[in-house]
């Protein structure tokens, strides 16, 4: 398995190197899950997910119907024949009249022996109470009844699978719904870049564009749909932002030449990558804001607003991610390796699964 792959069925791992996978279909979470060998809980991945990040090698466990995914199906499916109250009240309804007019039926056979009445015509007697008596015309009630609130519904953008189950929905004082990709859109996007405004020298837009992408793991498809990523949901979030703002930066990234690079590991909670174009040597790093923080020329009052600022966006359910940077010209003195000091601190993305606009 490798990055962008759909996984074709449950597959037990054998050797991993920083697998991370979309368990979305299944889960309805838009964060990647990493993937350990050593771990038990985390050694499977399953079908329908898609490979973000890493290669992995493993054995196949379970296909079509015994896979997770297959076994959801199933569930589905069993979970739909069951009976609504109303089908369970309507059939008790039928079983009560039909036991009533055989009662009744009974009785007037019973009478009419005895008055010495023909059987012909306690024959017909007895097939003119049971139709009249059967409302023939219930269910058809009751299918109309429930189409119209159906259609009701659907003008408020409730899809009815089963019309009986609108009897259930009609009870319902507290719906407890899955947010995400329910009530959210299950896909992360950036929604601002928050600057700290005490800094004396602010960073231009165009470094932070070109950090976001270049400090970036996803890779890039061309098809009839447009442009469409692969990678991890935090870093296409990134990229999507930038290019959807001005797609030129796409062309504009392709201009530095990567010199080094430190891909993201959940331990170190960062990402670095160094370039150079024009004879300048650029350095960005993302991740973490108290991770970015302390590679950052800053002071511990600076670092202290920083991280309140970061606080209070976390606790309004967004994700933040921080960059940063530094520049010098190249020359013979020029370090080759990325170095973790000494950075410029350019500010935080805040991240977010947004809400659907029908929610």
């Amino acid at each position: 398995l490798e990055s962008g792959d759909k996984i074709p069925a449950d597959i037990k791992l054998l050797q991993s190197n920083e697998l991370r996978v979309d368990e979305s279909l299944l889960t309805g979470e838009s964060l990647e899950v990493k993937k350990e060998v050593h771990n038990q809980d985390l050694n499977m991945v399953f079908a329908g997910t898609v490979v973000t990040k890493g290669r992995a090698m493993g054995k196949v466990v379970a296909i079509a119907l015994k896979s997770q995914i297959g076994k959801i199906a199933t569930l589905l499916n069993e979970a739909s024949k069951g009976e609504a109250p109303l089908e369970v009240r309507t059939k008790k309804l039928s079983v009560s009249i039909a036991k009533v007019i055989i009662m009744v039926i009974a009785v007037i056979f019973f009478i009419g022996f005895f008055k010495d009445m023909p059987f012909k015509e306690l024959i017909f007697l007895s097939v003119a109470l049971i139709v009249s008596a059967i409302p023939e015309g219930l269910p058809i009630s009751i299918t109309i009844a429930l189409s119209r609130a159906s259609y009701a519904m659907s003008k408020k953008g409730v899809i009815v699978r089963k019309l009986s189950a609108i009897e259930s929905l009609g009870s319902c004082t507290l719906i407890a719904s899955d947010k995400t990709g329910t009530l959210t859109k299950n896909k992360l996007s950036v929604d601002r870049f928050v600057e700290y405004d005490a800094l004396k020298k602010q960073p231009n837009d165009h470094i932070i564009k070109i950090a976001s992408l270049l400090c970036n793991e996803i890779k890039y498809e061309h098809s009839e749909n447009g442009l469409s990523f692969i990678g991890d949901q935090v870093d296409i979030a990134l990229a999507r932002h930038i290019i959807d703002l001005d797609e030129e930066y796409l062309l504009n990234a392709k201009e530095y030449k990567k010199v080094d690079d430190i891909p993201y590991e959940s331990q170190n909670r960062y990402s670095a990558v160094m370039v150079h174009k024009d004879e300048i040597q650029y350095e960005f790093v993302k991740g973490s804001p108290e991770t970015i923080l302390e590679f950052c020329n800053l002071t511990e009052q600076d670092k202290e607003a920083i991280l309140k600022q970061v606080n209070e966006y976390a606790a309004n359910g967004f994700r933040n991610i921080a960059l940063g940077y530094k520049e010098e010209k190249i020359n013979d003195h020029t370090h080759p390796n990325i170095t973790l000091k000494n950075f410029s601190y350019l500010g935080f993305m805040a991240i977010i699964d947004p809400i659907r606009e029908e929610s």
